[in-house]
């Protein structure tokens, strides 16, 4: 039951695509720990005002992109950055989020968490990209 509290969504690829699934041609879908790993990921995608009818979504790390990978004030603001929006989704548990990020035109960041229903992800890789994927 509590899988159905993490979620189920309509899998998208790396380019933020939906996922048509071969033979049947119905969406594919994700659920789980993996819908709230998606959904992570898109949200990470998302700069900050580039939904005007949500404000106040999205992030500021493509801004850490112009910085030099050996910043670490950078690095420790991305990490603030990204702990900050996976403690927005009420299925990542308090406490739980640990990042390391590195700033950069190559940027990324790597990040493991738990859900609140004790699954854990470790070494999520996200890169980071001065481009919006949406």
């Amino acid at each position: 039951m509590m899988a159905d509290f993490l979620g189920d969504d309509i899998l998208i690829n790396d380019d933020l695509d939906a996922v048509i699934a071969v033979g049947s041609g119905d969406f594919s879908t994700v659920s789980g720990v993996d819908c709230v790993v998606q959904d992570i990921i898109e949200e990470l995608s998302f700069p900050y005002g580039d939904d005007p009818s949500n404000p106040g979504r999205g992030n500021r790390l493509m801004q850490f992109t112009n910085c030099d990978a050996d910043d670490q004030l950078a690095a420790i603001e991305m990490a603030q950055e990204v702990k900050a929006v996976l403690y927005r989704d009420p299925r990542v548990k308090a406490g739980s989020v640990q990042v390391t990020a590195t700033p950069g035109a190559e940027g990324s960041v790597v990040i493991s968490f738990t859900t609140i229903s004790g699954q854990v992800k470790e070494n999520l890789v996200v890169p980071i990209s001065s481009e919006v994927r949406l």
